[in-house]
């Protein structure tokens, strides 16, 4: 970054998700359909493996405060709901779960280490954000004020603003996304600003989950492009959106993103 050049390419993985970076720069991988999550460096060495066995792992966020790794299972490989599993270097895993939600998607730590996750759940499978308290064992469903959410994509929390920043992939309904920056109180995420996303062309921009780059004034990720436009990973500043700043067409069909910072 910023210009967007490829550095290398990983080979191996089974149908890759959602990625995140820890405090030493190095990525995690959530290999999904082989219930796996693979840490590697930030040259591609693989340094560890978490065996996910029974359930397909599908986002992840580090808590910056205490290095935990939380991972989503979107649901079990069985059919039954999903979960966060949290992993700590110094404790065994722990599973938080809403009892209200059915699939998990993508997790977020503020700054206080109070975790976010998205998915689905309810009697009509509604889009729906979870809030999981530092230090809880469970979590509880926020109230989405301001907009509805069609497609769950990557949270975010901008760390300056001190907003969860939730992507639509679905903005309005409409393949493209969206960042909607929301402010929490209590148990209501209210949204106070919208940045749409856009291809190089200025078309929709569908982008599973993307990330803040440093000072939290660029958005980078897959553009998952709307029509015969070429997906690419692209950046885009933050909270302007619109085109991209930078972008690289050399990938197939991006989904998770993450930025190695050492």
């Amino acid at each position: 970054m910023p210009a967007m050049k490829l550095q290398g390419t990983l080979t191996g993985f089974d149908g890759p998700q959602g990625m995140c970076s820890d405090r030493t720069g190095n990525i995690w991988v959530n290999n999904t359909n082989s219930a796996e999550i693979q840490q590697y460096s930030r040259n591609g060495k693989l340094l560890k493996t978490i065996d996910d066995s029974g359930y397909y792992p599908i986002g992840c966020a580090v808590n910056k405060k205490n290095g935990d790794l939380a991972v989503t299972n979107i649901r079990t490989t069985s059919g039954e709901p999903g979960n966060v599993t949290v992993y700590s270097s110094d404790s065994d895993p722990q599973t938080l779960a809403n009892p209200d939600q059915t699939e998990y998607y993508f997790p977020a730590y503020d700054t206080k280490g109070n975790l976010y996750v998205n998915g689905r759940g309810g009697s009509s499978n509604a889009i729906m954000i979870s809030e999981c308290p530092s230090g809880s064992s469970s979590c509880s469903t926020l109230t989405v004020s301001g907009v509805t959410l069609n497609v769950p994509g990557g949270l975010n929390w901008n760390k300056v603003a001190g907003k969860l920043v939730v992507d639509d992939p679905k903005c309005n309904n409409v393949w493209g996304s969206c960042l909607y920056s929301m402010s929490i109180s209590g148990s209501t995420a209210t949204v106070t600003g919208t940045t749409s996303l856009h291809d190089t062309n200025g078309g929709g921009c569908d982008v599973d989950q993307g990330v803040f780059a440093p000072n939290d004034k660029y958005f980078a990720g897959g553009c998952i492009a709307q029509g015969s436009n070429p997906a690419a990973v692209a950046q885009w500043k933050f909270a302007a959106g619109g085109n991209p700043t930078h972008s690289n067409t050399s990938v197939g069909y991006p989904v998770g993103a993450a930025i190695s910072i050492k």
